[in-house]
């Protein structure tokens, strides 16, 4: 995963999961929290459309316990806003960290809440929700 491959070599990962998904079903939220350890790792060689597509096939799927207010959905939330903002793709990032924000919200954490504001301040300029 480390090793720099040209982007043709990036797809296997997504294919994998997939896979994995297939096998452990759509509930398995683990296979979300090791997809994002993955891109953790890919985000800082620059291999975002492999990062992209990972936390994408992440978001499909849903977690048993928590449903849609789970922990790992949000920072799957944070890292695909994230992904997105490198790449200059902000306005698709401001719905993402929107969610990821409501989410930890509802979840009374304010770390998470406070981490997508600062990045959504950041690249889409400050909530409406939030101004005066």
């Amino acid at each position: 995963v480390e090793a720099a491959h040209p982007p043709e070599a990036e797809p296997p990962y997504v294919e994998a999961f997939q896979l994995l998904r297939r096998f452990q079903g759509d509930g398995a939220f683990e296979l979300a929290s090791w997809m994002n350890g993955i891109v953790v790792t890919l985000m800082p060689q620059g291999r975002h459309a492999a990062s992209e597509a990972l936390l994408r096939e992440s978001l499909n799927i849903r977690c048993r316990a928590w449903g849609s207010d789970c922990p790992i959905r949000e920072r799957t939330l944070y890292l695909l806003a994230e992904t997105l903002h490198t790449v200059e793709r902000d306005p698709e990032a401001r719905p993402l960290l929107e969610e990821s924000i409501a989410i930890a919200e509802r979840r009374n954490e304010g770390d998470g809440a406070h981490a997508a504001r600062a990045l959504l301040a950041q690249c889409c300029g400050t909530p409406a929700s939030e101004r005066p």
